[in-house]
Order: structure tokens, then sequence, then C-alpha cells
């Protein structure tokens, strides 16, 4: 790809596709691949200077109440001034405004790759389901690959007829592990002590934007019953979004509103994973392969996570991390009170987490898996 023009496009900036789009385009501009990033601006988790920063050329599409259309219109002036010869769309948004502009802006012979982030569309309500599977399909038929995060999510791809088999390949995440491998007992003390946090509370931690799919309700639940005969438990929840009153709601009518602490967006989440003694991720529908649940393990955090889509292939289960089924109070509760309990469990999953991430989700071995994958897709 060196001698050529890429652009990476995410419709929000908000969640694990915008984060990826960053580590993907961050680590490509450093071996001195072309990359220009298109994005909304609208108050999300990743900024336009974090781009920047990195070598990254950037495209506004416009904020937060921009409509569908004025982006698909500034896409399509970017795609004519740039003149990528390959475009990688992030999401299933992203990649219905791309395969658009380019043939409004005239560019329909640059190659078109989707990656799907988490695929929702069997769990929409009819008839949306119905519209979205054929946009999909339309846009799946003129990429070049289409890109699954993990292999279940390949698998549901295929099963929906997105595109051919041979064109839906699985590549999985990778991070910069840097800062969280250099995580330890120093930076726990210092964390809480930052954060407020008595030294001996027992903190569960998750990150995720507060919508859907995350199963808040099944989380509270679980927290409430290991709280009882346990003071120094807390459940701390980072991120936010339209269900954040709802939680909150929740919270109260459990009593649990003084052990249950939710801190909105932050940036600094290698602190929160430093902080935390167990790492949660629920939920109830779609998943892909969840960046946090890369991040806690590479922090030596032990996980534990809702069996939905790809969650399990971002653990290794009974050894770095423990499954539960959706919707499973029980078995939820009975999880983080075991991971709470026995620490030198917790201590072994989270030293068998950080072995495994460093194994299989290095951000180096995504770029070149990205590379090899950007290069069929100019010989095909």
């Amino acid at each position: 790809m060196k001698d050529g023009r890429l652009v990476q496009v995410v419709a929000s900036s908000r969640g694990g596709g915008a984060t990826h789009m960053l580590s993907l385009s961050a680590g490509l501009a450093a071996r001195s691949h072309t990359v220009a990033a298109a994005m909304p601006s609208d108050g999300g988790n990743v900024h336009a200077e974090d781009f920047r920063q990195s070598g990254v050329g950037f495209v506004d599409l416009g904020g937060e109440n921009e409509s569908t259309g004025s982006r698909i219109r500034c896409l399509s002036q970017a795609f004519r001034e740039l003149k990528p010869t390959l475009v990688h769309a992030h999401g299933s948004r992203a990649a219905l405004w791309c395969r658009i502009a380019l043939r409004l802006s005239g560019r329909d012979t640059a190659e078109l790759i989707c990656s799907i982030h988490g695929f929702a569309t069997p769990f929409y309500a009819w008839p949306r389901r119905l519209l979205q599977s054929g946009a999909m399909k339309w846009v799946g038929s003129g990429a070049g690959a289409v890109v699954a995060c993990c292999e279940a999510e390949r698998e549901a791809l295929i099963d929906a007829g997105m595109a051919p088999p041979d064109r839906i390949v699985a590549v999985p995440y990778g991070i910069d592990l840097k800062p969280f491998l250099a995580l330890g007992q120093a930076e726990r003390v210092r964390a809480r002590a930052a954060l407020q946090a008595g030294q001996e509370d027992d903190i569960v931690l998750m990150i995720c934007r507060l919508d859907r799919p995350r199963d808040f309700e099944t989380l509270l639940a679980a927290f409430a019953r290991i709280a009882d005969d346990r003071p120094t438990a807390r459940l701390w929840l980072v991120g936010d979004g339209p269900q954040r009153g709802d939680v909150e709601a929740m919270s109260a009518g459990a009593g649990q509103q003084d052990r249950v602490r939710l801190w909105g967006f932050r940036r600094d989440v290698d602190a929160f994973y430093a902080a935390a003694d167990v790492y949660v991720l629920m939920s109830w529908g779609w998943e892909g392969l969840p960046i946090s649940v890369i991040e806690a393990q590479a922090s030596a955090r032990p996980v534990v996570v809702t069996d939905a889509g790809g969650s399990a292939e971002g653990i290794d289960p009974g050894e770095t991390g423990l499954l539960v089924p959706r919707r499973d109070v029980s078995a939820t509760a009975a999880a983080l009170r075991t991971l709470i309990d026995d620490r030198e469990h917790a201590r072994r999953m989270g030293a068998a987490g950080r072995r495994r991430c460093e194994e299989k989700f290095a951000l180096e071995h995504m770029i070149t898996r990205f590379e090899e994958l950007y290069a069929d897709a100019r010989t095909d």
C-alpha cells in the first residue's frame, strides 16, 4: 500500500470502531503508508487530534447534529480531492456511506474494504432488519473484502449472505499493549489514590458505551447479590450513552447507588484497569471482539464476559476469564464472587491473560495482516 492512497472511514467517534480505526491508521502511518481518516466530530472517545498527532490526515464529517446526506456529500468531496486507491470503511453505516460516496465522486475504481464491528442486523426488529440486510448485501457486492473481527462474526456474515464466503475474512483486533503491560502493583496503589478509592475495596469494572447491547440489568442484579455480604464491593462503569439514566435508575432501585459509580467518558482508561480487581462485560445481543476485554487482560485483570458473539474468542475460558450465559444473573454473580473471593485464582487468570494478549493481540500482528489484505485487494 505504500504506493497507494488509503482512506479509512468510520460513522462515529464513539466506541470500539473508532478506537480500532485510530490504532490501525496510526500503525500504518508509522510504517510509511499514506493514510487519511474520515470521521464525524460527534463528541466520542476518539478525536481529530489523535489522528493528526499520529501523522494521519483527517477529514471532519461534521458535528453531532449533521445529517446523513451532508456526511455523504462531505465524504464524496473528500474522495474527489484525495483520489484514494483504497477505502476501508469501519462499521455498516460507514460502509453504506462509502459505497454511495464513491459513486457520487466518480471514484468507483477505488477498492472498497468493509470491516463490520459487531454484526447487529439479525437483532433488529422487522422491517428494519430486512432493509438493513438489503443495504449490507448491496455494500458487500461491491466490496473487495468484508472483514470480521472474529470467527463468530465471520460465520454470522456468511450466514446472512453479505458477500461470497471467500471474500469474508476474519482479522482479530490488535492494540498497543505497552500502556497496559506496564501496569503493576505500584500503578494500582497510585490509581486508587487518584480515583479516591479505598485500597481494600473490591472493584468490578466495566468500560463501554451505555447503550445496546450492553446488559446493565443483569450486571446490576448480579452485583447486588454479591454486594450484600461484601461491604467493600464497588462497581465502576466508565463510558456514557443514551442508557445512562436507565442505569442510574436501576442502581437506585436496587439500593446500590452508593456502591455503583458512573464515571462518564474517560481517556485515562489505563488508570481504571490499574485500579480494578475484576473486569466484566455483559451483553444480551450482538458482540464483535471487545477491545476492552483485550485491554483488561493485557492489564493482568481477570475478566467475566457474556457468551455473546466473539466475546468467547477474546478470552481463554477458565484460564484467563470466565464465560457466563446471556442474561443469567446467578451465573454472573457466581463468577464475580469466585474472582473476588479467591485472589490467588484471580491473579493467575490475570497473568495468563496478559501472556495471551502478547501472543494474539499485539498491534503489530494486526497491522501486518491488514497490509497483506490491502495488497491482495490491489492485485485481484
